[in-house]
């Protein structure tokens, strides 16, 4: 075992130890963030993993928010599936299939060295529920979820797998984005509405790929020239060039 592997499991380890869980949070590259639990297998037999879910943008709310359920289900020694949370919102959770949890959650698998792990997903409900939160009852499909696709295909865009882009929650959400813009060579901005009117609270940062997998029209304007946009008032319409 390399230095740097021993050290991680060594961490895990220790707040196992000190917090019941670890709790690995993954936010790079072009798949959208996610976390899930490794310590829960000991006391419940399963794991937890938080995915995509953007709009909870603090990731200390995720770590609330996956520490809270995990409690309850200690406490309760039964598989509720629905739990409110003050301030953040209602969850329900659902058992995954093992495709998502070979391909999101390594960490389980290197800690408790076993082959397979029984997990179930953490869903907000729909006031709080973004495009970029998979169902993952169903097998990985990257054909069927294009925000997803990335898992386990080759990158073939033109643009580095880490370029992210500043966008809106009701974007995320579902709503037609209207607005375009690339501010320099990896600074995009996409807005639901008119991005300065949108107010901090309601801005995420997200990969480019996941606004790709939720609206692909924007695949054609991505050579956009820097300093350049577009605009557009319905999902229906075409994308017209802002005049300078």
């Amino acid at each position: 075992m390399n230095e740097a592997k021993k050290r991680m499991l060594d961490r895990i380890r220790s707040n196992i130890d000190s917090s019941g869980r670890h709790i690995s949070v993954v936010a790079a590259g072009p798949d959208p963030r996610y976390a899930y639990t490794i310590g829960n297998y000991t006391t419940l037999k399963f794991e937890l993993i938080l995915s995509g879910a953007s709009y909870y943008s603090n990731v200390r709310d995720v770590a609330h928010i996956i520490n809270h359920i995990s409690e309850a289900l200690i406490s309760s020694k039964t598989n509720n599936d629905r739990f409110q949370i003050d301030g953040l919102g209602a969850f329900n959770i659902k058992k995954i299939d093992s495709s998502w949890s070979k391909l999101l959650m390594l960490g389980v698998f290197d800690y408790y060295e076993i082959e397979s792990v029984e997990a179930y997903q953490i869903i907000p409900e729909a006031d709080h529920f973004t495009l970029d939160t998979p169902d993952m009852s169903i097998p990985f499909d990257r054909r069927a979820d294009k925000v997803w696709e990335w898992l386990d295909a080759p990158w073939t865009l033109t643009f580095p797998k880490d370029t992210f882009v500043l966008t809106d929650i009701n974007a995320l959400m579902g709503k037609p984005l209207n607005e375009f813009m690339r501010w320099d060579e990896n600074i995009w901005e996409m807005f639901a509405g008119e991005g300065e009117n949108i107010p901090d609270r309601d801005l995420r940062k997200v990969p480019l790929a996941t606004m790709l997998g939720i609206d692909p029209s924007i695949y054609e304007l991505l050579n956009v020239d820097v300093g350049k946009g577009f605009w557009r008032k319905a999902k229906s319409d075409i994308w017209s060039a802002y005049k300078e």
